[in-house]
């Protein structure tokens, strides 16, 4: 049964308010990992830590009764994992069409191997470029 607005005291509208903004904060990066096809400069930590700390938040609104910051924290937590699942989804297609590898350490290295999937190559000598 949803709360009537009119019935929230300020807090309440100040709670619900900031809930709604920081849920609904990680849309646009939903939105642009689709479009791109691409997550390289979102962190898997970050990632990670904030689900943890969104099911935290989840299990104390549970042990308090608080349908705001249940549903809030809740809907964070389903983004959140789209994000993450976006994250290693693209990760690991990126790789796979860079050279076939599969290899969990080539998945967590980053932009060597893209660089070499690339052609990393200098012109004219053929080799390749060192770091």
């Amino acid at each position: 049964m949803p709360i009537p607005l009119a019935s929230l005291g300020l807090d309440s509208l100040i709670g619900v308010s900031a809930a709604v903004l920081t849920t609904s904060s990680f849309l646009p990066q939903i939105i642009r990992a689709y479009k791109t096809k691409s997550m390289d400069d979102v962190s898997k930590y970050l990632m990670l830590m904030f689900s943890t700390g969104t099911i935290l938040w989840m299990v104390y609104g549970v042990a308090h009764s608080d349908p705001v910051i249940i549903g809030a924290n809740g809907v964070a937590t389903i983004f959140n994992l789209i994000l993450l699942y976006l994250k290693f989804s693209y990760t690991r297609s990126e790789r796979q069409a860079g050279d076939g590898s599969r290899n969990p350490v080539n998945i967590l290295r980053g932009s060597e191997e893209q660089e070499e999937a690339a052609g990393g190559r200098k012109e004219g000598n053929g080799q390749k470029q060192g770091k």
